[in-house]
């Protein structure tokens, strides 16, 4: 019995042996009801998923009105038999008891959102400073007799990091993450395996939002030729959860670079594709230096973005790969590419001549 129809022949059943004066429901009736409650309550807490996450709540509400319409008055009237009223405050305290359990759930959710988001504001207020000039090239200087002198462009991170405060927090820190007029402007960290930071904030508090975090397989210190930072997309708006827009062109020339600051270089990421694919695709393939496959690997990931960039790609070049959850599909995920180009900074401090 797998399917919520059973339910609907437990009820035909059972009103036509009112009809006929028959026993009500037989102890197989009975049974048939538990195992759509039971059924619906897998649902509810997840366990029988379709393409997009859990059943819809239409589809979890309908388990349990099948259930209780059997109960009602109406099947009370039909040949006098009466279900115990026990019975039917039984169920309707059940109901009663997830409702609430989802009320609180959702409550808790919400709230985990809100601190974490006050974490993060604070951490960058506390560990981060606006550069004076807001970062991007040095302008040339003048010479006495008005001609002018112009150095080498100096190109600095516009703004800087304390990671040796921030490290005291957390040994994990190996970045932080920053794109102009986003909500990315997040600490980046790199732990022992993938599962911990989906779960806890860089400072080891228990969190839904978790951290932005690094593979764990890729080597510090972004040494190898790609590196694979992995993000949350959250329902706030918040950590990677604004990846996907980079599906339009317009939002793409918008916002082409982010940055990403080290404590021994500060990089550009200059941004050159974004697409949908599986979290079981060749896309978190890692190579660690430069060769023919990785040259073919990024001319396949530039050949699948939703925008048009113009970018050389280089093999002996460093590259990010930015990935959060996507919903268009099972194990669907939202990934950008981008190239690291040095910047004459580290930490946002700019390098001594």
């Amino acid at each position: 019995y797998r399917t919520p129809e059973m339910v609907l022949r437990c009820i035909t059943v059972y009103k036509f042996n009112l009809g006929t004066g028959r026993k009500g429901l037989s102890k197989r009736m009975v049974s048939d009801i538990i195992i759509s409650i039971r059924r619906g309550l897998r649902n509810l807490f997840g366990r029988k998923r379709n393409g997009n996450g859990c059943e819809p709540v239409s589809a979890i509400c309908s388990h349990f009105l099948t259930v209780t319409n059997i109960f009602s008055g109406e099947s009370e009237m039909q040949g006098g038999y009466r279900m115990g009223k026990w019975i039917r405050r039984i169920i309707m305290l059940v109901l009663l008891a997830i409702f609430l359990f989802s009320v609180i759930s959702i409550a808790i959710i919400l709230y985990q959102y809100k601190v974490s988001d006050q974490l993060y504001e604070s951490t960058a207020s506390q560990y981060t400073i606006q550069s004076a000039g807001g970062g991007g090239e040095d302008a040339g200087t003048q010479t006495p007799q008005g001609g002018e002198n112009v150095p080498e462009a100096k190109v600095t991170a516009p703004f800087s990091v304390d990671f040796e405060g921030l490290q005291t927090v957390c040994g994990d820190v190996a970045g932080w993450i920053y794109c102009e007029d986003t909500p990315i402007n997040y600490p980046v960290v790199l732990g022992k395996d993938n599962d911990y930071y989906l779960t806890h904030n860089f400072d080891g508090s228990a969190s839904a939002s978790g951290s932005i975090f690094i593979e764990a397989a890729n080597r510090p210190g972004f040494a190898d030729s790609n590196t694979i930072i992995y993000g949350h997309h959250m329902k706030n708006g918040s950590m990677f959860a604004t990846l996907d827009k980079w599906a339009e062109q317009e939002y793409y020339e918008e916002h082409p670079v982010m940055w990403l600051l080290t404590p021994e270089q500060d990089y550009k990421i200059v941004l050159f594709a974004g697409y949908t694919t599986s979290a079981y695709s060749d896309t978190y393939v890692i190579f660690q230096g430069p060769g023919g496959e990785l040259d073919a690997w990024l001319e396949k990931c530039k050949g699948q973005s939703d925008f048009d960039a113009e970018l050389e790609l280089e093999g002996d070049a460093r590259y990010v790969l930015l990935s959060t959850c996507a919903y268009v599909f099972d194990n669907a995920r939202y990934v950008l590419h981008g190239k690291l180009v040095p910047v004459d900074s580290a930490g946002g401090v700019p390098f001594e001549k």
